[in-house]
């Protein structure tokens, strides 16, 4: 009784340790592997601030983009269409990060980089409290709201079914709960444990157009430039592709005979294989 009396009473300590000098409680501390997409004049290990995503949480950020040349024919106000994550091809690189993190999550901020300033920001959402804990969202579930009504555009049913297809989790990582280089008492909540690598975005979106094309030959071929993304013959194809050509109407039926998202996630996670292997060149 004696030693496990000792033992307990060792790990309590090691917890206030790791709390005191501002480190994430051990009991809490989980590793999860996440991608970012944005510009390439921020350092690959900087997240502060900053969404970051799954892997189908990501992709479906990155995939929702292909419908820019429908939304910004219609609006070109949208978001989408100015957002430098998604409209500076040519200077955006994808990230693989791991990171520690404690997983007692928060609601989810939207963190963006503001155009005047180049620095990036979070904000709660409205109605939302958030804390200094990783915010987390359900992207399936976040965007069941959204559904599209009866006089819609392609595009909107392209994007609301890819967030059902996709589904994933998105993260904010917020300053609040960043763990400091330096010791300190504040608890904090989440770190980087390591960047596995970055590389252009114009290579992973190479790797995750063809696996799509070779899917869908066919289709693509019609087109008068059947590999150029910025197309709507292209967003067309792609979208039926992956989706389901019925399903620029109605919502997705999850057993519906599309693309396997697994091999669209194998397609883009390749990039952050070695180059001998058929990856992206590190950058």
């Amino acid at each position: 009784p004696l030693i496990m009396m000792a033992s307990r009473l060792v790990a309590v300590v090691l917890v206030a340790l790791h709390v005191v000098r501002g480190d994430i409680n051990p009991r809490h501390a989980v590793n999860i592997t996440i991608y970012h997409i944005n510009q390439l004049q921020f350092p690959a290990a900087n997240i502060l601030n900053m969404d970051v995503a799954d892997v189908y949480g990501d992709l479906y950020f990155d995939l929702r983009s292909r419908a820019t040349p429908y939304e910004c024919k219609v609006n070109p106000s949208a978001q989408d269409c100015h957002n430098p994550e998604t409209t500076n091809v040519t200077d955006l690189a994808v990230t693989e990060v791991i990171v520690t993190v404690d997983n007692r999550f928060t609601n989810y901020s939207r963190c963006d980089v503001d155009n005047s300033t180049g620095k990036y920001a979070c904000v709660c959402y409205p109605k939302a409290t958030c804390n200094t804990s990783v915010g987390r969202e359900d992207v399936a579930l976040a965007h069941l709201p959204m559904r599209p009504g009866k006089i819609s555009f392609d595009w909107q049913w392209w994007r609301y079914n890819l967030a059902q297809l996709m589904g994933g989790f998105w993260y904010s990582m917020t300053d609040t709960g960043a763990c400091p280089e330096a010791p300190t008492s504040q608890p904090c909540t989440w770190r980087v444990a390591e960047v596995h690598k970055r590389v252009h975005k114009n290579c992973s979106d190479r790797l995750v157009n063809a696996a799509v094309y070779n899917h869908n030959q066919s289709c693509f071929n019609q087109c008068p430039q059947p590999h150029n993304s910025s197309t709507t013959c292209f967003a067309s194809c792609f979208f039926n592709t992956v989706l389901g050509p019925e399903y620029s109407s109605h919502s997705y039926n999850p057993n519906s005979t599309t693309m396997p998202k697994t091999v669209v996630s194998k397609a883009f996670q390749q990039a952050f294989a070695p180059v001998s292997e058929g990856g992206c060149v590190e950058v």
